[in-house]
């Protein structure tokens, strides 16, 4: 296994098979997407990131499904009710998921994916979004949770490179609120409030 930096809450419990699905989370570039990969050939589950909610959020033809993820991420859509088949192969989301916010989408697909886990169906669920968004706390904090350690070296190299590519600070990171007003945001404080709220939640020293 590829050795990563990370805090883990209930990773027993996933490994074990207890329960079957897995949230990991952490700064751009902090190995989410390399451990949940390696994670996942390990214990024979599926992956999904979140980024691809916002990739995949306008139309969907269910004969592009290219990728094992867009499979998955499809399943979970459909059975959540938030996409309608238009009879003819083709189908697209109803209007009151192309209208939700992004948090509300990510929540939609986090809320299927546990309903749909079980012995034969385990699932991976990677994304910065976790920290990010107060309102999806409730949803996986009482679940296996894996937060990937944001002072590991190659959370640090991995960003030095986006950076330069972005043009953007490792530390503020572009953002954007309501009537199009840009600001940049600290990631590194959103982080730190985020290891706190997690921390009061099991019960830890903050």
């Amino acid at each position: 296994m590829i050795t990563r930096k990370y805090i883990s809450y209930g990773l027993k419990d996933f490994i074990d098979g207890r329960k079957n699905i897995l949230f990991v989370t952490g700064y751009m570039g902090s190995g989410k997407s390399t451990i949940s990969k390696d994670f996942a050939k390990r214990y024979n589950a599926r992956t999904f990131s979140l980024d691809n909610v916002f990739d995949w959020n306008e139309t969907w033809v269910t004969t592009t499904m290219d990728t094992a993820e867009q499979r998955l991420y499809f399943e979970l859509l459909k059975n959540s009710g938030a996409y309608r088949d238009l009879g003819d192969g083709i189908g697209s989301y109803d209007r009151a998921y192309k209208t939700a916010s992004y948090a509300e989408k990510c929540a939609w697909i986090m809320k299927q994916a546990i309903k749909d886990c079980s012995r034969t169906n385990r699932i991976i669920i990677e994304g910065v979004q976790l920290y990010q968004y107060d309102s999806l706390f409730p949803i996986y904090i009482n679940y296996p949770l894996l937060i990937m350690d944001l002072t590991s070296d190659e959370a640090m190299k991995s960003n030095d490179k986006r950076d330069k590519d972005y043009g953007l600070n490792f530390f503020q990171r572009l953002d954007r609120r309501p009537g199009n007003k840009r600001y940049y945001t600290n990631q590194y404080n959103i982080f730190s409030d985020y290891l706190a709220k997690v921390k009061g939640a099991k019960g830890e020293p903050k």
